[in-house]
């Protein structure tokens, strides 16, 4: 009724071997945490703990970083197409 369970062998590569993940680039990373930071930051301001007004003024600042970023991490590989 009830299958057999056999064990596991050590011969079983899939148990043992983690599964492969792409390294996590750059411009995703300074995409990321710009999206936290401003999460946190927004989050705060509703709280009123921290003024956040000056963010109004310098939020290109953001984009500037991950154009730079990605213009990094493209000139690293030889990608001329941005």
């Amino acid at each position: 009724m009830w299958a057999e369970r056999r064990p596991k062998s050590s011969s079983d590569s899939s148990s043992t071997s983690p599964p492969d993940r792409p390294p996590l680039s750059a411009p995703k990373m300074v995409i990321g945490l710009c999206v936290l930071t401003l999460g946190l930051l927004l989050t705060l301001d509703n709280l009123r703990l921290v003024d956040t007004s000056w963010l109004l003024h310098y939020w290109p600042v953001g984009l500037i970083a991950v154009g730079l970023a990605a213009l990094s991490s493209a000139s690293g590989r030889g990608d001329r197409s941005c």
